[in-house]
């Protein structure tokens, strides 16, 4: 369970956070979240997909890590992140912006640490803080993800909702087979339907490039290239 905690130089003097080598010791999900100022560099390595909620039925963007959990393509086989981009949703970790109410009942957005959080420590790893109440070069990373990410929220959100307006979306259901005979699948994702893309009249295809929406669905559909490389780390389980 997490124990989020407002970060205070006093309170947090001698916490320190893992190096990203040991974002291995995360839940190893599949998915880690995805947001649309991040798909030019994101696309290269990772496919870029959409997950929906089971129950609330909203949909989100995501990046597929792998095809198997234990044996993401972010990890070489010593467990060491490989030279990939890194998501911010990841590296954020173990910090998160919670709103703190004012007495004028606004919100104010305010950086919180996970103190459970299993890339927390006391012990290994570089300050959150350093001398002088300072924020260290780490935690200076971590920020600017997280206001990367407080940034782009919104027109995530409005990418999503013109790909369910225009009806973008397909379901994608990944079928292989590890070195061992193992079946693997990876479905309930969606991506882009590019026959409902090619049917776009030109109107709609010049307001979707005005908006620099039609740039992110060519890159959700080119990152897909990355599944057969996915495949290719798979088989050599």
């Amino acid at each position: 369970m997490a124990n989020y905690q407002l970060l205070d130089p006093q309170h947090h003097a001698e916490t320190r956070v893992l190096e990203r080598d040991a974002l291995l010791q995360l839940d190893r999900g599949l998915l880690c979240a995805a947001f649309t100022g991040e798909f030019r560099a994101m696309a290269t390595d990772f496919p870029i997909v959409l997950i929906k909620d089971a129950n609330t039925g909203r949909f989100y963007c995501a990046a597929l890590l792998g095809l198997s959990p234990e044996n993401l393509a972010c990890f070489d086989h010593e467990g060491r992140w490989n030279d990939v981009y890194l998501p911010w949703s990841l590296k954020r970790q173990p910090l998160l912006i919670a709103n703190k109410e004012g007495q004028d009942g606004g919100t104010t957005p305010m950086v919180s640490i996970d103190l459970d959080h299993p890339l927390v420590s006391t012990l290994d790893g570089k300050p959150i803080f350093e001398v002088g109440e300072t924020l260290s070069s780490t935690t200076e990373e971590k920020m600017t993800a997280l206001r990367s990410i407080h940034a782009n929220v919104s027109t995530t959100e409005s990418f999503i909702n013109t790909l369910l307006k225009l009806k973008l979306l397909t379901g994608i259901k990944i079928k292989g087979t590890s070195r061992s005979g193992e079946p693997i699948v990876v479905d309930d994702i969606y991506g882009i339907d590019e026959d409902a893309l090619r049917q776009l009249d030109s109107d709609t295809l010049g307001r979707l490039h005005r908006e620099g929406q039609l740039e992110l669905i060519f890159l959700m559909v080119a990152s897909l290239g990355r599944v057969s490389a996915f495949t290719r780390q798979l088989n050599r389980l």
